[in-house]
């Protein structure tokens, strides 16, 4: 894909791999095929809000006083990390606000790995049949340097 079918294209969510929400100003993404999820800082989560519900990346340039590269960039990501795809059908996306300004505004997400076990349980089919709890694998999450016990 060249730099102008990424700033081009409509995107949207990779569902159904990909759940997302937003609570209390920070988006949060789950994939539920690798159990992986997503935490976006303020600028990645008005972007990624966005992008997902089909605003091309070329409209977000004035949003960033002209600069699409962090735009650019954010989306390459997205997409390498399968958290968005191309959209495969003509999506209306919402009306920009013009008074939108995101120049100088960090557009970024981290990616956590520490509940991919959990997050990665089939809950029909790794359940205990007596108790109805989860059988995987269950260990606690523990910090990388700390030693075990």
């Amino acid at each position: 894909m060249t730099n102008a079918d990424i700033l081009d294209a409509r995107d949207c969510t990779n569902s159904p791999h990909v759940i997302t929400d937003t609570l209390e100003g920070e988006a949060i993404a789950i994939r539920l095929d690798t159990g992986a999820y997503y935490s976006f800082d303020v600028g990645g989560t008005i972007v990624w809000n966005l992008l997902r519900r089909g605003v091309a990346p070329t409209e977000l340039g004035n949003s960033f006083g002209g600069d699409t590269d962090p735009v650019r960039e954010f989306v390459v990501k997205l997409l390498s990390d399968g958290l968005l795809r191309v959209a495969d059908t003509d999506i209306v996306p919402p009306t920009l606000d013009p008074a939108l300004d995101l120049a100088g505004q960090s557009v970024s997400y981290e990616h956590h790995l520490e509940m991919t076990n959990v997050i990665g349980l089939d809950p029909i089919h790794d359940v205990d049949p007596e108790s109805g709890w989860p059988i995987g694998d269950m260990r606690p999450h523990q910090d990388s340097g700390i030693a075990d016990n």
